[in-house]
């Protein structure tokens, strides 16, 4: 990806799912008098502070929030870039060790609830991406779940790779406009890469859904797939024969949200 285009300031948060013994989770329910999101729901989280690791930040926040001591079980498992607020949101998995839930002037309510039944509660918009990876990640196994988050958001695309263009090594020809959100980072240190579907000439840049991503089961470098606002759905099929020029090389899936 290019190394030169110069990137705001962004600033990291993290988010903690909290796993009881009994295998449910902590959900805490915003203030209604906040003046951010009143009345919704949300996971213990916060922002890090400056030279705070993302684990002792997640630790933190869940002490701070609701009292409570926590296990951190991995590295996080996702990382939902906001792009309107240049906000990095990293979701961790937690078990909690010990501790009563009290809850701090932020949230009115808590619930422990099944892992299944989040869908059923009104959420943040950047928790419920949190939650969605968190969900596919216990459907699907640990994979490189840092794509899910982009699932249904509108993003902007930069094209490095555009329709017709050809691959710099391997000499093969892009079938479609290829490209990467700026700003993002995936596990390989590169951003987040994008294959732009329904668009037949060569574009520098576009703004799209995230329809779908592909995953690469024998790789660390899942893909997005972004296609116009209004355009119709394609199926998994179509998608897969449309990127196939590339992806004929790995063992790729299609991955939608529910």
């Amino acid at each position: 990806m290019p190394k030169e285009i110069e990137l705001e300031k962004t600033y990291k948060a993290v988010r903690i799912i909290i796993t009881n013994d009994q295998g449910k989770i902590l959900i805490l329910k915003r203030n209604p008098n906040d003046i951010h999101y009143p009345g919704l729901w949300d996971v213990p989280g916060g922002g890090v502070d400056d030279g705070e690791e993302l684990r002792e930040a997640a630790e933190r926040e869940a002490e701070e929030e609701c009292g409570l001591e926590i296990k951190i079980e991995e590295n996080y498992f996702n990382d939902f870039y906001h792009q309107e607020k240049k906000i990095h949101a990293y979701g961790f998995n937690a078990d909690l060790i010990g501790g009563e839930v009290l809850l701090s002037n932020e949230h009115a309510e808590f619930k422990w609830i099944s892992k299944d039944e989040w869908k059923n509660f009104e959420f943040i918009p950047s928790v419920t991406a949190t939650l969605t990876a968190f969900s596919k990640s216990n459907e699907i196994g640990q994979i490189n779940n840092y794509a899910f988050a982009f699932l249904g958001e509108i993003v902007e695309i930069k094209m490095d790779r555009m329709l017709g263009s050809k691959h710099p090594k391997h000499e093969f020809v892009y079938e479609v406009n290829y490209g990467f959100v700026p700003g993002t980072k995936a596990p390989d240190g590169e951003e987040v890469d994008a294959y732009l579907l329904g668009i037949d000439k060569p574009v520098e840049s576009f703004t799209g859904k995230c329809v779908a991503v592909i995953h690469r089961k024998d790789d660390k470098d899942d893909k997005l797939v972004v296609v116009p606002e209004n355009m119709e759905a394609m199926t998994d099929e179509e998608i897969l024969k449309a990127v196939n020029f590339q992806e004929k090389w790995f063992d790729s899936v299609v991955i939608r949200n529910e």
